[in-house]
């Protein structure tokens, strides 16, 4: 006698290694939650529409469906002020910390990232790149970067502990959020583009799904898939010295989705 709710977080029917009978499974799965459900919760804005559409198809358009995108956690991830003597501060002080947080793999944009900047070895007195996490292509990364002669330009730290993770971002001057032209990359909530959100800094990105929803005119736009194009908005970046943006991070923390969540239960199933 409960309610029931499915909550799509990405499009597995539209990730290109998911092939053959496996694919034709997790197409009868999304379509099963449709059926079998009393509402949907969807990640990005196009699973929304996505789902509002396969509903209609099967004869539930009045199947409510809620927008849900991810969120920061308040108490994760606010701007620190950082001392003189912090670490960091000595570290970066003077440069341009271009910083992104993820899993280290070729299909995230690593090589892409690390590419633009060896396009400007020129702005090596200025700019940092910063790419905190592990993934299956964090050594080949490394070795290129080695290769290269790129050592004091480009940071691979790993993984840092989540609680440190503000510090590095207190000291970031623009995130890099790479997304690529597929479905799967439409479909997909990029969930560290909300933890960026509260520090109030440019994203470099691309108009692809998620980040094109949220952050409007918060970005800074490549096309996906292009270091050069990437390099391009970096140099711009410098010349036009904007390094704000109003990313409107009170729209997007758990505290709020908590409420949006209890608003849409409220008026859908209490009744």
């Amino acid at each position: 006698g409960c309610r029931k709710l499915a909550e799509h977080s990405e499009l597995q029917s539209g990730i290109p290694d998911i092939k053959g009978f496996r694919k034709l499974t997790v197409l009868l799965f999304e379509y099963y939650s449709v059926w079998y459900s009393d509402g949907l919760l969807s990640a990005s804005k196009y699973l929304e529409d996505l789902y509002c559409t396969r509903a209609k198809r099967t004869g539930r358009s009045k199947l409510p469906v809620l927008y849900f995108p991810y969120a920061f956690s308040e108490n994760l991830h606010q701007p620190v002020r950082l001392g003189v003597d912090h670490p960091l501060n000595r570290k970066y002080q003077g440069k341009r910390v271009f910083l992104h947080l993820g899993t280290i793999t070729r299909n995230y944009g690593a090589f892409t990232m690390i590419r633009a900047f060896e396009q400007l070895p020129h702005l090596r007195d200025q700019a940092r790149l910063v790419l905190i996490g592990r993934g299956r292509h964090l050594e080949e990364a490394k070795s290129y970067i080695l290769s290269r002669k790129l050592t004091d330009y480009i940071e691979l730290p790993g993984f840092v502990e989540e609680e440190d993770i503000r510090y590095y971002f207190s000291v970031a001057s623009a995130f890099i959020s790479p997304m690529n032209d597929t479905v799967q990359d439409w479909a997909r909530c990029p969930s560290k583009l909300f933890m960026y959100l509260p520090y109030r800094k440019p994203v470099l990105t691309c108009r692809i799904g998620e980040p094109m929803t949220v952050l409007n005119g918060a970005a800074v736009y490549y096309k996906s898939g292009s270091a050069n194009d990437m390099a391009h908005q970096i140099e711009n970046m410098f010349t036009q010295n904007e390094w704000e943006a109003d990313s409107k991070p009170h729209l997007h923390s758990w505290n709020q989705r908590t409420k949006e969540f209890d608003s849409w239960i409220r008026s859908r199933f209490n009744k």
